[in-house]
């Protein structure tokens, strides 16, 4: 959990989000320890602090968090105010249990679950996105979930069967992570090459464009996992963006990476699939 600190901040950083101030908290305590942390494109830096917090009704006690004394401008401009991690302790930049750990550890959530609702834009329920902690929402969801073992206790790390982009496989059993973090597909290179190049993508600096024309006859992207089928469709897995001057531009949402070596189901397979993480059973449904 890292937050934003109001008191000294380097000109870098102008204050236009929500923050924290530890001078105004009774239950604070100081660590001293420094950190330091990437997340994206963007670096924040501070010191380890303690206090007691609070999301939604759910009260955690003695929370070691990360105070933001700088961060940069790349985050800065951001829309969020800090960062609520949610995978495994062994991760932490600052070597401590998640708030959801402790939230477990100290009996505040019925369940060591915790799940995700991520609404697309042409829902028309016109509901906002939505985490729940300790639960499940089933208005959001239809169905039996697909559960599957997590294979390593650092990110949400599971295993699927392959995927198929149409009935031609791209490849089989390969370890993947479902991650919130992340708004698009990202892969090893091979991989996100062949689908890219058989939907008829052009490569710009990185991203594969795609005649808007031709994305209704595009064929649908499946991801396997557990023996299950989930589908993408064409609709799901590319992006319209519109430009300043009105065009429409469309873009894959498969992103390659060389060094990556497993796949990320982000939003856009998210927002498809209603999905859930279950400390207790070590397991992602």
């Amino acid at each position: 959990l890292q937050i934003r600190l109001d008191g000294t901040h380097k000109s870098e950083d102008p204050v236009s989000n929500s923050t924290y101030s530890d001078s105004q908290s009774s239950t604070y305590k100081r660590n001293g320890r420094r950190f330091s942390i990437t997340y994206g494109s963007g670096q924040v830096s501070g010191y380890v602090s303690q206090d007691n917090i609070a999301v939604a009704n759910l009260q955690v006690q003695g929370q070691t968090f990360g105070e933001a004394t700088y961060v940069d401008p790349n985050t800065a401009d951001s829309q969020f105010d800090g960062i609520f991690g949610l995978a495994f302790p062994a991760i932490s930049s600052i070597q401590t249990n998640p708030p959801f750990v402790n939230m477990i550890n100290q009996g505040v959530v019925d369940q060591p679950i915790f799940a995700f609702y991520l609404n697309k834009e042409s829902d028309s329920s016109g509901g906002s996105a939505e985490l729940v902690l300790g639960g499940v929402d089933p208005n959001h969801y239809t169905g039996d979930f697909t559960y599957t073992p997590v294979i390593e206790q650092a990110y949400w790390k599971i295993q699927i069967d392959g995927i198929n982009l149409g009935s031609e496989q791209v490849c089989s059993s390969y370890a993947a992570i479902p991650d919130s973090g992340t708004s698009l597909l990202y892969g090893p290179t091979e991989y996100t090459d062949m689908i890219n190049q058989a939907i008829g993508g052009q490569e710009n600096d990185g991203t594969y464009i795609v005649d808007c024309s031709t994305v209704d006859s595009l064929p649908d992207i499946t991801v396997y996992i557990s023996g299950n089928p989930f589908v993408l469709h064409p609709q799901d897995y590319i992006l319209t963006m519109t430009t300043e001057s009105g065009d429409d531009v469309c873009i894959s949402a498969f992103v390659g990476s060389d060094t990556l070596p497993f796949f990320i189901l982000g939003d856009v397979f998210m927002r498809k699939y209603y999905t859930v993480f279950d400390m207790g059973n070590n397991q992602v449904g």
